[in-house]
Parts: structure tokens; sequence; C-alpha cells
């Protein structure tokens, strides 16, 4: 299940600053989308939690590092792995034109397509509320 937040008010209806979702799956996966307009430079990053691994790829770079095999003394293994230089929407547009030639499944069925506009509507459509107007719980107790 995908929540959705925006963090910081647009400055207009058409803007977005922040938008962070996240989601985990049945098996217990963790996924996480941050994306902003707040930084100066362009960065494009998946990072994936699992309960033995977690990798993390730089889409503009297109580099994949993961890491696994983690320790109770907090050491860990680390490796990068291979990424093919091909476009991905390419890519996808050749295999979906190839399904509907030989009348074969395609890899993404209209049903997923789907089913992942109607997360990103929902996202996008998540009522914005500003950290600083969030709702308090009531007074802190100090101990000590």
């Amino acid at each position: 299940m995908w929540r959705c937040s925006r963090s910081f008010p647009a400055p207009s209806p058409s803007a977005r600053i922040l938008r962070y979702c996240s989601s985990r799956t049945a098996s217990g996966v963790l996924a996480h989308i941050n994306t902003n307009w707040l930084t100066p430079f362009k960065a494009r990053n998946v990072t994936v939690a699992t309960r033995g691994k977690y990798v993390m790829g730089d889409l503009l770079t297109r580099q994949v590092t993961e890491c696994f095999g983690f320790k109770p003394d907090g050491s860990y293994s680390m490796r990068h792995l291979p990424v093919g230089h091909d476009e991905p929407l390419r890519a996808e547009l050749i295999a979906f034109l190839g399904a509907v030639r030989s009348g074969g499944m395609p890899a993404v069925t209209g049903d997923e397509g789907v089913a992942s506009l109607e997360i990103a509507i929902r996202c996008l459509e998540t009522p914005a509320r500003p950290a600083a107007t969030a709702p308090l719980k009531g007074p802190r107790r100090v101990v000590g």
C-alpha cells in the first residue's frame, strides 16, 4: 500500500515542491520515493530496503549498489551491480509493440498500468499538510 504526503505547500496550485511516498509490500519490502524541486542539483535515486538487503540506485549515473550480510557489530558487505545502458522507455515500448504484433502477453498488463496510474494520481491528490501547521498533541512532559 502506498502512503503519500507532501511536506511543504506549493507556491501555486500547479507546482509541487516536495512529495514523499512510501510503500511496504506483503513480503516486507520497503520502497520510498522522494521528489522535490528544492535541491540545487538534479538527483534521481531509488532505494529499496528488505530484511536482508539494502539497494541504492542512481538513475542518472546508472549505478546500483547492494548492501547485504549485515552483522550484529554493524559491518556488512557491499557490491556494485552491473546495469545495462539501454533506454528503459524505448525497451518497454518495443516489448509492448512485440506483444501486440504477436498477440502475446505484454510485460505490463493494462490492469497493472491502470493500478500504477491510480497510485500516482492518489499521491498527487493527497491534501497538503505543512509540518508547521500540524496539530499538536498537547504539552510535553519534561522528565529529569
